[in-house]
């Protein structure tokens, strides 16, 4: 059996981390919870923090990414990924 595994990676100015946000039997459901985890982080930054060279949107991936104190400073980065696995 194939289930897909969501992770959800952060590193800001004042913490990083990963986490495991949930296994599931379909891409597609995989696929709506990192479009609603990525819209829901763009909601609490300006639009304009995010860079073009930081930022995309790939069929298994999103990637945020953006200086929210200036470029010379450390990025503000969120990205989800889902991994395919096999279980029996």
């Amino acid at each position: 059996m194939t289930v897909y595994v969501v992770h959800h990676y952060w590193d800001t100015p004042n913490v990083g981390g990963t986490e495991v946000l949930g296994v599931f039997a379909s891409f597609e459901d995989a696929r709506a919870l990192i479009e609603k985890s990525a819209a829901k982080i763009r909601a609490e930054f300006d639009d304009d923090l995010w860079e073009e060279d930081m930022t995309w949107d790939e069929l298994a991936s999103i990637h945020l990414g953006g200086y929210e104190q200036g470029y010379l400073e450390p990025a503000t980065i969120h990205s989800w990924d889902i991994a395919e696995q096999e279980i029996q």
